[in-house]
């Protein structure tokens, strides 16, 4: 009997590569397809949901819908909310948190200055307490008011220039001279070292993941 290795290998015909290209074909449409589920998925659930810090600190529009458990999935532990409505999504957003014990905090970001310097520091004293990590912070759409205090994280705990955190806002959507208020407060924030705590979280071993 002729050992099966020194058999001589049968041409595969025409028809037979003409069905494996199809299937071939068919698996990356059904791939492509998944994958802007996902993203449409993301967009609709979790709009601009980002990830500056991994286990840390992430950044979206208002979460909804599905999009509340794939956060609980995620990890968060503390939702911030930067809206200063409570609409039915808001609404659904906290019920979600006291159900799931996660820390669900209202801090309505107003433009004037002094507003954006008191919720800047409540948000930095959360950030430096490790136990509420991860944390979520975000507002309507992603792209305002949580570019801004994405901004503060980056220039506190990252180390980033002002035109670089600028950057960034307008990269994740922020377009120019639409919020000046906020843009002018980025370009010109000086980074205020809160606590030792804040330095320590800077210099942590999650810090080389922060780079973009």
């Amino acid at each position: 009997m002729t050992p099966d290795h020194d058999r001589p290998q049968r041409p595969v015909s025409a028809p037979a590569r003409r069905r494996r290209r199809r299937v071939g074909l068919a698996l990356l449409v059904v791939l492509a397809v998944s994958a802007l589920g996902a993203v449409v998925l993301y967009e609709r659930y979790l709009p601009n949901l980002r990830v500056l810090r991994p286990g840390v600190f992430y950044r979206s529009g208002q979460p909804r819908g599905i999009g509340l458990p794939v956060l609980g999935l995620m990890g968060v532990k503390t939702m911030v909310t930067l809206r200063s409505k409570m609409d039915e999504e808001a609404q659904a957003e906290a019920a979600w948190c006291r159900r799931h014990g996660v820390c669900f905090v209202r801090l309505p970001l107003k433009s004037a200055p002094e507003d954006i310097d008191a919720a800047v520091t409540e948000i930095l004293a959360i950030v430096a307490d490790p136990r509420n990590h991860p944390i979520l912070v975000h507002c309507a759409r992603g792209k305002e008011r949580s570019g801004l205090i994405s901004a503060v994280f980056r220039m506190e705990l990252d180390g980033w220039s002002n035109p670089k955190a600028l950057r960034e806002m307008y990269d994740r959507g922020l377009v120019p001279g639409s919020w000046p208020t906020f843009e002018d407060y980025v370009w010109h924030y000086d980074a205020r070292a809160v606590s030792g705590e804040t330095h320590a979280l800077a210099d942590g071993p999650n810090a080389a993941s922060a780079a973009p």
